[in-house]
C-alpha cells in the first residue's frame, strides 16, 4: 500500500517539474513535447492514485482510469466540448496494475494524437473510446474519430513520432493485437488477452 502512495507522490514530484520547465519555455514545440510528457507521467500517476484507494491493491478499476485519462487530456489540450465530444463506453474491467500502466499509456497517446490531430479545420467532431469484454479473458478496445483520417503517405508502422512508437511498444508488451483503419473512422483496435 505505502509503495503505490510513494511512486503515486514521485510520478506528481515528476509532473510538476515537467510542467514548471514548460511554463519557462518560449519554444511552442519544445513546450508540446514537455506537455506530452507530463500527460504521460500524470496517466501513469492516475493509475497509481486510483490503485491506492482501492480495497484491492492487483486490480485496478478501469473505468475509473479512462475517465480520468480523458478528463486530463481534455484540459492539457483545452479541448473545446462544444466542438469535439469525447464519448467512452466501457464495461465493469478490472486489471492487474502490469496491464493498466501500458493500457493507459495507450489511451493516452491515441486520446492525445486524436485531439490535436483528427479534426483540422472541422468545426465539429467526435471521439469514442469503446473497452469491452470479448469473452472473459479478452478485452477489446477501441479508439476512433470521424476526423480527417491518417494520409496514406504516413507510414504508420515507422513512424518516427514518440506517440506511435509507444502505442506499438506497448501493444507488444501487453500482447495485444493492434489493427488500424485509417480514414471513416479513424480508428485503433486493441484486443487484449487477459
Amino acid at each position: 500500500m505505502s509503495i503505490h502512495h510513494r511512486v503515486k507522490n514521485n510520478l506528481q514530484i515528476i509532473d510538476s517539474l515537467l510542467g514548471m520547465q514548460s511554463d519557462m519555455l518560449l519554444n511552442n514545440s519544445a513546450t508540446s513535447v514537455l506537455r506530452e510528457s507530463q500527460n504521460r507521467v500524470k496517466s501513469m500517476a492516475l493509475i497509481h492514485q486510483i490503485l491506492y484507494e482501492s480495497s484491492d491493491f492487483s486490480r485496478v478499476d478501469f473505468s475509473t482510469v479512462i475517465e480520468s485519462l480523458v478528463n486530463n487530456l481534455s484540459l492539457s489540450y483545452a479541448l473545446d466540448s462544444s466542438k469535439i465530444t469525447v464519448n467512452v463506453e466501457t464495461d465493469p474491467v478490472f486489471l492487474p496494475i502490469d496491464t493498466s500502466i501500458p493500457l493507459g499509456l495507450i489511451i493516452n497517446e491515441l486520446c492525445a494524437n486524436a485531439m490535436k490531430y483528427a479534426f483540422g479545420k472541422q468545426p465539429k467532431g467526435n471521439i469514442n473510446i469503446r473497452l469491452e469484454h470479448l469473452e472473459s479473458d479478452v478485452l477489446r478496445l477501441q479508439i476512433t474519430d470521424d476526423g480527417v483520417g491518417i494520409p496514406e503517405d504516413f507510414d504508420i508502422e515507422n513512424a518516427s513520432s514518440l506517440g506511435l512508437q509507444l502505442v506499438h511498444l506497448l501493444s507488444e508488451q501487453i500482447s495485444a493485437e493492434l489493427r488500424i483503419q485509417r480514414s471513416n473512422p479513424t480508428s485503433f483496435t486493441l484486443v487484449i488477452p487477459i
